[in-house]
């Protein structure tokens, strides 16, 4: 086997057959005349979604107000949906101006209403995970999630470089996170 580092890349352009277009990847240049199309992928990042729970019981006390009700799509062929926007429950019916809608709304599913994605640094989550204080999945949660201090202090306690918690420079950073909103100013 033989992998070619300079095809390694985060951000690429590729042509109309989807060859990667190699010398556009470093961006220094416009965009290749021959280039249909322009990819990406990020391996730090971590992906978080939230979802609201959508309860049946919350979805039959809706009235349903016709101005909130939307179609939805690509369900089943022959098969078309709709939703309230007020409490998100769902209906169905069989296509065709023969099917009426019922009165009966469901719900007892989820809807997604937060998606984030957040990146981190490599060489931290490397350290935090090598040095057996975290798993790589904790290093990774952990580093995404601290605020600019916290990340500045562990990256200090793992010989990268940043401050030492209750440093000048930590009380100047003014953020705080789930990890330090407990500590106390010293």
């Amino acid at each position: 086997m033989k992998i070619n580092k300079e095809t390694l890349k985060v951000l690429w352009y590729e042509d109309k057959d989807g060859n990667k277009l190699i010398d556009s990847c470093d961006f220094d240049n416009s965009e290749p005349e021959n280039a249909e199309y322009f990819a990406s992928r990020f391996p730090c990042e971590l992906h978080e979604k939230h979802y609201k729970s959508i309860k049946q019981s919350d979805v039959d006390k809706c009235n349903h107000p016709r101005k909130y009700i939307v179609p939805t799509y690509g369900w089943i062929d022959g098969i078309v949906g709709r939703e309230c926007k007020v409490c998100h429950g769902t209906q169905t019916k069989k296509k065709g101006i023969f099917h009426r809608w019922g009165k009966k709304w469901n719900g007892g599913s989820s809807k997604e209403i937060i998606a984030c994605i957040t990146t981190y640094s490599e060489d931290l989550v490397l350290a935090m995970a090598n040095s057996k204080d975290f798993t790589l999945s904790e290093a990774i949660i952990v580093s995404t999630t601290a605020c600019e201090r916290c990340i500045n202090v562990l990256r200090n306690k793992y010989g990268l470089d940043g401050y030492e918690e209750y440093s000048e420079e930590w009380k100047k950073a003014n953020t705080s996170c789930e990890f330090c909103e407990e500590s106390e100013d010293k």
